[in-house]
C-alpha cells in the first residue's frame, strides 16, 4: 500500500461523504500503513500515526478520518483489503416486527439452567445503485471504494455500489 494508492482511493470517495468516512482494513494492512511514508521528501516522514505517537495508542486516522481493523476484509493484495466507506449511505431494515425471544429449560436441564435465544433478522444494501460519473466524463465517484488488486502492482482503485465487490 502506497501513499499515492490512499490518495487516489480518497479523491474516489464523493465529496460529501468525506466528512463522515471511514477506513476498514485486513489487520495485517496496518503494517503496511505504519510503514508507510511520504514519498520523495528525502526524510521518511510517516503518513499513518497515532494522534499522540506511538506509546499512548495504536489506533489512529488516515486523511483525518478513522481507521478500523476487520478480519472480514479480503488479503493483503486482494480488492477489499482496505476500503474508504462513507456508511450513511448504506440502508438496513429489519425483515421481521422485532427482536424474537426464546426460553428453553430442556437444553441445560440436568444443571438447573434457562437457555435464552434472541433472534432478529436485518438486511441492508447501499442507496446508491451504482457509482456517479464525475463532469469530466469518465471519473467515478462513490460512497464505497476499495482499494484495486495489486499482486500484479496496479493498484489502481475502484469504485463499488456494493463494499465488497469492485466495479
Amino acid at each position: 500500500i502506497t501513499f499515492k494508492n490512499i490518495c487516489a482511493m480518497w479523491s474516489r470517495l464523493h465529496a460529501r461523504g468525506q466528512s463522515r468516512a471511514i477506513w476498514v482494513v485486513n489487520p495485517i494492512v496496518s503494517e503496511q500503513l505504519m510503514s508507510m511514508d511520504f514519498p520523495g521528501s528525502g526524510t521518511a516522514v510517516p503518513v499513518y500515526l497515532p494522534p499522540s505517537g506511538l506509546e499512548s495508542s495504536p489506533y489512529s486516522r488516515l486523511m483525518g478520518r478513522p481507521v478500523i481493523a476487520s478480519e472480514a476484509c479480503s488479503a493483503l493484495g486482494d480488492v477489499g483489503d482496505i476500503l474508504l466507506l462513507d456508511l450513511t449511505q448504506y440502508m438496513a431494515v429489519m425483515k421481521t416486527v422485532g427482536m424474537r425471544a426464546d426460553v428453553s429449560m430442556h437444553l441445560y436441564f440436568d444443571y438447573d439452567i434457562l437457555t435464552y435465544r434472541f433472534v432478529m433478522r436485518i438486511g441492508g444494501k447501499p442507496w446508491w445503485t451504482a457509482p456517479i460519473t464525475g463532469s469530466d466524463g469518465t471519473t467515478t465517484y462513490s460512497a464505497f471504494v476499495a482499494l484495486a488488486e495489486r499482486a500484479g502492482g496496479g493498484g489502481e482503485t475502484t469504485t463499488s455500489e456494493t463494499p465488497t465487490t469492485s466495479e
